[in-house]
């Protein structure tokens, strides 16, 4: 029953009886007794929170002790095991064997007291975690280690000129191997210089140009043998041994002579820039070369400019000379300095293809061939107007001699019969000594 309550019933219960007490004595007597109810309440509890701090203060210290002394034996001697809420507690635990038991004496070391935590003053920080890092790899310490380039290789592989000479030397092996055959000595006369004009003694004749031979294969001591001996041109000499002890002679001796059939070969040097001439290209070769280059001074002297097939090209110009054996043997193959370009020097070899028909051995101009044939698919259209796929290309002169035919006519890397012909024209000329 509320206050307000109890004040109601005894303001009746006095107005009934009789006692006419004045309110105010009523009222506060009320109040007292309000007041006396709240106490009573305060204590009942602060006894109950001090009630529950006590059994939470037994329970610990009896964990204290079962952790310290192990199992609680119960009245009849058995081990009761530690109550757990996991898979494992729930398992009943087994008794030990006798030889087992041991007896855990409790420690004598006087506990420390645990330090009182001081109190900050204000608001409370509350403490973040904070995430660890990721380990990161230590640093391998710097070794000197070799790396090898990738070496990109390009679509279409053309032979180059290491290749062509190749072949060239090929060929001038196997004509010195051909134990067959005549010889050409040339003769130039020398001559007269006179005040105004140099004259030119008159030709020749066969027997002054044997006169010659004979003196100079007389310093050898040895008696040379000729199956003929014969004039062609106008200073030349035809000359065809009889055995090969004369051969050899006439290979070692000192004389302008090359096999019949042969001629010197000519030579291109690509990507000559506009600042040098062509007259000076011979010039320069041997003066910014003269370290790659094993020949005698005043070398560039055997190169005979062909001024009618210098052309302009993208790279540059390249510019043509007619050289002698020897300086061919040195040079062909090579980069060489040139002004301020670096130019390769290449064999000149007239490989004749026909634009019409795509044989080799003759020009379109020659061609008698009915119609056009295509260079990529062998069809009979030209090649502008080609729109064969790369599976369909087709090369005629290959295909017409049996071989592989998967490419383009005149391709250097692939066709067979372009090397055929290069062959054949190369033997035409003396690459080497």
């Amino acid at each position: 029953m509320t206050g307000a309550a109890r004040w109601g019933e005894s303001l009746v219960s006095e107005t009934t009886m009789g006692n006419f007490t004045t309110g105010g004595d009523a009222i506060e007597r009320v109040i007292a007794e309000i007041q006396a109810e709240k106490e009573e309440e305060r204590k009942a509890r602060e006894g109950e929170k001090e009630g529950k701090v006590k059994k939470k203060k037994k329970k610990k210290k009896s964990e204290k002790k079962i952790t310290s002394e192990g199992p609680v034996p119960s009245e009849k001697g058995e081990t009761v095991a530690k109550a757990s809420t996991s898979k494992e507690g729930m398992v009943a635990a087994e008794p030990p064997l006798a030889a087992e038991k041991t007896v855990s004496k409790p420690s004598t070391k006087p506990k420390k007291a645990a330090k009182p935590v001081p109190q900050e003053k204000g608001r409370k920080r509350v403490e973040i975690p904070v995430r660890p890092l990721l380990e990161q790899p230590k640093p391998k310490p710097e070794e000197w280690t070799t790396v090898k380039r990738k070496v990109k290789r390009k679509k279409s592989q053309k032979r180059v000129v290491p290749e062509e000479v190749r072949m060239l030397l090929e060929e001038t092996q196997k004509a010195r191997e051909n134990k067959h055959g005549g010889y050409v000595l040339s003769w130039s006369p020398k001559r007269e210089e006179v005040s105004e004009e140099p004259k030119v003694t008159s030709e020749v004749t066969e027997a002054q140009m044997v006169k010659n031979l004979w003196d100079e294969l007389a310093k050898k001591k040895c008696a040379p043998r000729f199956k003929k001996l014969k004039k062609v041109g106008k200073d030349r000499l035809y000359v065809e041994p009889e055995n090969e002890e004369t051969r050899k002679l006439l290979q070692n001796a000192s004389l302008d002579i090359r096999r019949a059939g042969e001629r010197n070969p000519h030579i291109i040097v690509h990507g000559v820039g506009i600042e040098v001439k062509d007259d000076e290209v011979a010039v320069l070769l041997e003066e910014q070369n003269e370290s790659s280059v094993t020949l005698a001074t005043g070398w560039f002297k055997s190169l005979e400019l062909i001024s009618h097939k210098s052309r302009v090209t993208r790279k540059g110009r390249d510019v043509e000379f007619v050289v002698t054996p020897e300086v061919a043997g040195q040079i062909v193959g090579q980069t060489m300095c040139v002004g301020l370009s670096r130019c390769r020097v290449g064999p000149s070899v007239n490989v004749r293809r026909c634009h019409r028909c795509q044989r080799y051995g003759h020009t379109g101009v020659a061609c008698k061939a009915p119609s056009v044939v295509c260079g990529r698919c062998a069809g009979s259209h030209h090649a502008a107007h080609c729109v064969a796929r790369p599976a369909q290309i087709r090369c005629t002169s290959c295909a017409a001699s049996g071989w592989a035919c998967d490419h383009v006519s005149g391709d250097t890397a692939k066709c067979r019969t372009w090397e055929v012909n290069f062959r054949r024209e190369a033997r035409k000329f003396k690459w080497s000594v």
